[in-house]
């Protein structure tokens, strides 16, 4: 992408961070209302999280909070300008369904708790936050997979009490969004995905297995949901970072570092077979990141690698067995980081 577009991103992720940092319009999906009280006219920020609505007081009428209230209305109108420019030179934006339920996961504080968008949606914003345009051959999804480590989520950010998803979910789009029953095999187990209908779009979580293996449903407090344990997740969603969906004013959510990203996808087509379609597409996203990312960023890959290794043999092993599926160039360029 142009430098141009790329400055459109940047400017749009730091416009974002200070609207969620202030909590206002555009940040948490809040709107401003007033109440007149014994003839006086005081101001309050509204908004909803764990489906319930909230207000937050911010003073008396004030010409200072006439500024302050008109700067957050137009930055959140300026933030859709960015994105439309930003797709206008080339960025790949996100519409309808996938936005709407992202959007609707960062107003309900879904990511404030700690929540990482993982799967082929965290590959798009990649795309838009490295610079580069991505086929469409690897990019086409309708899952939007939301990973939450329960261990963590809630001492990360100092919060002892979470949302109820499920229910925000039914509410803020009026039943629209249905419970995927358990497996017939384990009709005892909780709900961990959320299916939309008509648009065909699904919401999954997703949780690290640590330890024994088992498929049993994990339960997330901070959430009140429940997730599938999935192992070698728990290094995907390490110390995730900060990033922007390009459509709507913007939406800002977690992603995974992207070489960590690159490597995982090779670790689980390593260890599901190459030759499914799965595979084929894991090992075709990874590749396309690990050539970004050795032009760019190749210390990003070295730290991914050895955060991997330190986890031992079962985790290079499935890598290696996935590096013979990509291109001698990239190949080469890992050797030489002395990945693989």
């Amino acid at each position: 992408m142009s430098l141009q577009v790329q400055t459109l991103y940047a400017q749009l992720i730091q416009d974002l961070v200070s609207a969620e940092a202030i909590g206002v319009v555009g940040g948490r999906g809040g709107t401003f209302v007033k109440k007149e009280i014994g003839g006086r006219v005081y101001w309050y920020v509204q908004y909803r999280e764990g489906g319930k609505q909230h207000q937050k007081y911010l003073g008396p009428d004030s010409q200072e909070l006439q500024t302050f209230m008109k700067d957050a209305r137009s930055s959140a109108d300026s933030r859709a300008k960015l994105c439309a420019m930003a797709a206008a030179g080339g960025a790949h934006p996100l519409r309808g369904a996938e936005l709407a339920v992202l959007r609707l996961l960062a107003d309900a504080g879904v990511f404030y708790l700690g929540a990482v968008v993982v799967g082929t949606h965290a590959f798009v914003i990649y795309g838009n936050m490295l610079g580069v345009s991505w086929l469409d051959g690897v990019i086409r999804t309708q899952d939007a997979d939301i990973a939450d480590d329960p261990r963590l989520a809630l001492a990360i950010h100092g919060r002892d009490q979470g949302i109820d998803l499920p229910r925000t979910l039914e509410e803020w789009t009026e039943g629209r969004f249905l419970p995927v029953p358990p497996s017939p095999l384990s009709p005892q187990d909780p709900v961990t995905s959320f299916h939309e209908p008509r648009q065909g779009l699904k919401v999954e979580l997703l949780t690290p297995l640590i330890g024994r293996r088992s498929d049993a449903p994990v339960l997330l407090p901070s959430l009140n949901a429940a997730a599938q344990p999935l192992r070698f997740l728990d290094y995907l969603i390490e110390d995730p970072v900060p990033a922007a969906v390009v459509g709507g004013h913007g939406v800002l959510v977690n992603v995974p570092q992207p070489a960590r990203y690159a490597l995982h996808k090779l670790l689980i087509a390593g260890r599901r077979g190459s030759w499914e379609a799965k595979g084929r597409k894991d090992i075709a996203q990874a590749a396309a990141l690990c050539a970004v990312l050795l032009e760019d960023l190749p210390g990003e890959l070295i730290l991914a690698w050895e955060a991997l290794a330190e986890r031992g043999k079962k985790w290079t092993s499935g890598v290696r067995s996935s590096l013979t599926h990509v291109s001698k160039g990239t190949l080469h360029g890992l050797k030489e980081l002395g990945i693989g």
